[in-house]
């Protein structure tokens, strides 16, 4: 190793009982030296395992925060988009997500979506909550018609923008607008 510390002292057998016993003890300290080295070694790599292994807890811990603050905000964007409409919503929800290859919470986080952009144009929560379930509906037809290449979730986000007159996205699902 690099950070050895050798002592080495000789004693000839001439030399006196009191020196001969300071080249023992010396060696003593040397061995016990390099014991410490070796121990100090096995602590620093015991400490940088449970390092990392905070770190990763860590990790999955912020994790888990990050994914319930999302479930939250989304459950409080669905709540304040639907009002009195969220139970009519949930149930469509429950009911035709697997088809769409969605979650529940999925499928009515697509539909709040749509909403939020359809209520600032006029409509009732009422009128938006039933084009938004029928939209996003539709999403799921469109995906299975492109033959797996868009999700359910990208075939909404393309029809919302639709909503806002880009109709570019269209064309790849094969819908022309002229």
């Amino acid at each position: 190793m690099a950070n050895d510390v050798v002592i080495h002292v000789s004693v000839t057998d001439d030399a006196s009982p009191a020196l001969r016993k300071v080249g023992q003890e010396t060696d003593k300290v040397g061995t016990s030296a390099s014991g410490a080295g070796s121990s100090m070694l096995s602590m620093g790599v015991a400490f940088a395992a449970v390092t990392t292994a905070a770190t990763v807890a860590a990790g999955v811990i912020y994790s888990f925060y990050a994914t319930n603050r999302d479930l939250e905000l989304q459950l409080r964007k669905s709540t304040t988009v639907f009002g009195e409409q969220l139970p009519v919503v949930k149930a469509w929800a429950d009911s035709n997500a697997a088809a769409m290859g969605l979650s529940s919470n999925q499928a009515t986080n697509l539909a709040a979506s749509m909403a939020d952009l359809l209520i600032p144009m006029g409509m009732t929560r009422d009128a938006a909550t039933e084009m938004a379930t029928k939209t996003i509906g539709l999403s799921g037809a469109l995906a299975e018609w492109s033959g797996g290449q868009r999700t359910a979730a990208e075939v909404a986000s393309i029809l919302q923008k639709a909503f806002l007159g880009e109709t570019d996205g269209l064309k790849e699902l094969g819908i022309a607008i002229s």
